[in-house]
């Protein structure tokens, strides 16, 4: 009696989804730490940017409590982009890989890392468009996410730190001076305390883990020409983290931005996360497997976060 042989194709079973779940749990995606996630079946995601009330006056007794109203003065619709990519395996190609050299078996996953790779080239605009003012770049107040001339109620403001200082302990501290200063849409100060992400090319990564990772204040060749102090580092491991993203394309460019996601603006808006479809090509005898995923970032406030272009002193 003839042996009947049969096959089970990772890629082409129920059970792949499944399996890319685990791989995008295992993979630390700098995606999923750079913005909070906003799922959505709708076409698109509207951005409303809020003011805030005015300091609240004295009210003398027995009179009137004042009212004002609340008001979202900007606002602007991100559209989700569809990112996929599809790979075909004719069944005489699989048959053999199964039993010489396991590799179609990492289709799935290769296909998933491409899909994931797209959502991190798109989250990395983040900082590689910061300035841009191109219509999908910019916020709901008509400028671009780092700028110096944010509209609020007494004309405009910056998230733009002065000189655009190259990264450095003094630097840090003068982000987090410029977050605790930095104007509500009343003109009010914000009070961002921390604790903080900076995000950093990996061009800077080493000199961002040697800013933040001191005990002390002053590291030679992290502030040029200052031996290392007794002072403690107030913008160290417990108030800050360093985020590095391989696709920021700018080598001196870096921003530092507040973690709580209220206190930022950033936002990734997807009407579908990496996923699946597999399907039987008879006309050639293969089976054909796609993934998927539908983003675009957006960005509802542009407070939270202060930007330098690294170009200067």
């Amino acid at each position: 009696m003839a042996r009947t042989e049969t096959y089970n194709l990772l890629i082409a079973h129920s059970g792949l989804d499944e399996t890319i779940a685990l791989y995008n749990k295992q993979a630390d995606w700098m995606w999923k730490k750079m913005a909070p996630v906003i799922t959505t079946q709708e076409a698109y995601w509207r951005a409303l940017q809020y003011s805030d009330f005015s300091i609240a006056p004295s009210v003398g007794q027995s009179q009137p409590l004042p009212m004002e109203d609340f008001e979202t003065p900007y606002f602007k619709d991100f559209y989700p982009v569809k990112r996929a990519l599809t790979s075909g395996i004719s069944t005489e190609v699989e048959m053999s890989d199964r039993a010489l050299y396991k590799i179609v078996a990492q289709t799935g996953k290769m296909l998933n890392i491409s899909v994931n790779k797209a959502f991190e080239v798109e989250a990395s605009a983040f900082m590689n468009l910061a300035t841009a003012t191109d219509t999908a770049s910019v916020g709901p107040d008509g400028v671009a996410l780092a700028s110096a001339s944010h509209p609020y109620v007494n004309g405009t403001t910056t998230n733009i730190l002065t000189s655009n200082p190259v990264l450095s302990q003094a630097a840090l501290e003068t982000a987090r001076t410029a977050l605790i200063a930095q104007l509500s849409h009343k003109g009010d100060p914000m009070m961002f305390t921390g604790p903080f992400d900076l995000f950093v090319p990996p061009a800077l990564i080493s000199i961002a883990d040697r800013a933040v990772g001191a005990a002390t204040y002053g590291i030679a060749g992290v502030n040029t020409g200052t031996a290392a102090g007794n002072d403690p580092n107030v913008m160290g491991t417990s108030r800050v983290r360093v985020m590095c993203n391989p696709w920021f394309t700018n080598t001196t460019a870096w921003y530092l931005r507040c973690r709580n996601e209220e206190d930022h603006g950033l936002r990734l808006i997807t009407r579908r996360l990496p996923s699946t479809k597999v399907w039987d090509d008879e006309r050639t005898d293969s089976v054909i497997t796609g993934v998927t995923g539908i983003i675009c970032r957006a960005v509802r406030d542009w407070r939270g976060l202060v930007y330098s272009s690294g170009a200067g002193s």
